[in-house]
């Protein structure tokens, strides 16, 4: 990947599914674009990457941030504090979720 990058074949290397591990092994090589990686109020088993993306500014897309369509009841949508922060608000469960997602790193500059 370092390679076709810089042959220009590609313009950066973006990680997917990646480990922390994984995450400082390839930060330690190269420069990594971008990290995707399941992220969501349900689901924060990769705080430890997103940490590390905010620290390094380099951009974390969340997949999945409304839940996965592969569980029949969302954990996301479907947890009784988003609904009822939802009522409360007069918003959709999915404005609550992303509006906590986005809330974790604020856009800057």
């Amino acid at each position: 990947m370092i390679a076709l990058r810089e042959e220009g074949l590609i313009g950066g290397i973006g990680l997917s599914n990646v480990s922390p591990n994984r995450y400082r092994d390839a930060s330690q090589a190269t420069e990594v674009a971008c990290v995707q990686n399941a992220y969501n109020l349900a689901d924060r088993s990769d705080q430890d990457v997103f940490e590390a993306c905010r620290t390094d500014a380099v951009p974390y897309v969340p997949f999945f941030p409304l839940g996965s369509a592969f569980h029949a009841e969302n954990p996301v949508l479907g947890a009784a504090a988003v609904k009822e922060t939802a009522r409360r608000l007069d918003v959709t469960p999915a404005q609550v979720a992303l509006a906590w997602l986005l809330a974790q790193a604020p856009l800057c500059c």
